[in-house]
């Protein structure tokens, strides 16, 4: 909220000419601003700032594709899938897609991943539920980062099929060994969520007994950029989209 906050004040000093406008690099403040709105959940406004500003960066430019993860963090974090699946096809049509760093394009692989397992038949209307093509070999091995993204899509990734009860047992190791300290709470919480409906395999039972825990995850403090970076989908959304895949098998 303050870095918001900070650079909205500097563009208005800005306007003002109240400093010399070359100390001032539009590009970048507007990237920052742009995350910083996401990070606040200050969707709409960042929707609509990121709109705006992305004619400042050039299609072939690394900046580019770094702003345009926000932007589709965004699109994804509101739930507006069409917008998403518009960003998404942008960014991976791009000539200049294969170019950008390897886990840059981990990144985007893991994004697209999130987006067809929670945006279902958006996805395969927009053409992006197509095989997976990385295997995310650099990601996985940030354990304190983008391997919990990982574990998470996995294990949603596979239900109902898969034997609930390993896979309860394989996030609780997951959780004891990684998610220590302040700054991991979301993710702690979450995923003692995810362990609860695990266990019970049954939607009701699962939402009746993770009712505490879910007002603890809505209460809980953003965490820092350790953790901000892998919560892709808002883990109240993942929570929905769990208990309407046991809902669906009980049916």
């Amino acid at each position: 909220m303050a870095i918001a906050t900070a650079v909205q004040q500097a563009e208005e000093l800005l306007a003002r000419g109240e400093f010399n406008k070359h100390w001032y690099s539009e590009r970048y403040n507007s990237y920052i601003l742009v995350y910083a709105l996401l990070q606040c959940r200050r969707y709409e406004e960042g929707l609509k700032l990121a709109e705006e500003r992305l004619e400042l960066l050039q299609r072939d430019s690394y900046n580019w594709f770094a702003y345009m993860e926000n932007y589709f963090l965004l699109a994804l974090h509101s739930r507006k899938y069409s917008m998403a699946a518009k960003l998404l096809q942008d960014v991976m049509s791009n000539g200049y897609f294969s170019k950008i760093a390897p886990v840059s394009i981990e990144r985007w692989e893991l994004y697209r991943r999130f987006y067809t397992l929670v945006a279902g038949q958006a996805a395969k209307e927009a053409g992006l539920d197509a095989p997976f093509v990385s295997d995310l070999a650099i990601l996985s091995r940030d354990k304190s980062g983008f391997n919990l993204a990982i574990l998470i899509l996995d294990v949603l990734s596979v239900l109902p099929q898969a034997d609930l009860e390993q896979q309860a047992e394989r996030v609780r190791k997951y959780r004891v060994k990684y998610l220590k300290g302040e700054k991991a709470e979301r993710p702690r919480l979450f995923l003692r969520l995810l362990q609860v409906a695990l266990q019970e395999q049954e939607a009701r039972a699962a939402r009746e007994r993770g009712e505490k825990l879910l007002g603890q995850l809505e209460a809980a403090p953003l965490p820092g950029d350790a953790f901000t970076e892998v919560e892709i989908v808002p883990y109240e959304h993942l929570w929905e989209h769990l208990l309407s895949v046991l809902q669906k098998q009980e049916k």
